[in-house]
């Protein structure tokens, strides 16, 4: 007798270190879309979320270091996510375009319509 497991992926993208309001309208945008949001405020724990939830978006901010958010960015790209970096002085409408500038990127990654 073999014992197999099967792996399924869900769909999904990771918030790291964002303010709540962006949080917000990173559940607007990507759950209409079918994207589950994970938040997660702590640099080496969105590290190994990413690693294990393999997200299709991964959103975080200008406000952290420069050598974290490579770091985020280096996880992404081995995961093969869109990579989203929101500039919190900017205006909402900015912010919303580049978050849906994202999802469009990863769908026609991921040859989702």
């Amino acid at each position: 007798m073999s014992i197999t497991n099967q792996v399924v992926i869900e769909p999904s993208a990771i918030a790291v270190a964002l303010p709540d309001e962006h949080v917000v309208l990173c559940h607007e945008i990507f759950g209409q879309a079918g994207l589950r949001v994970h938040r997660t405020e702590h640099v080496p724990t969105a590290c190994e979320s990413i690693a294990r939830l393999l997200p299709q978006v991964v959103v975080t901010t200008t406000a952290l270091r420069t050598e974290v958010r490579e770091m985020i960015e280096d996880r992404a790209v081995a995961v093969g996510a869109v990579l989203a970096v929101l500039h919190p002085e900017r205006d909402y409408d900015a912010i919303e375009r580049n978050l849906r500038g994202a999802l469009l990127e990863a769908r026609a990654q991921f040859g989702r319509s």
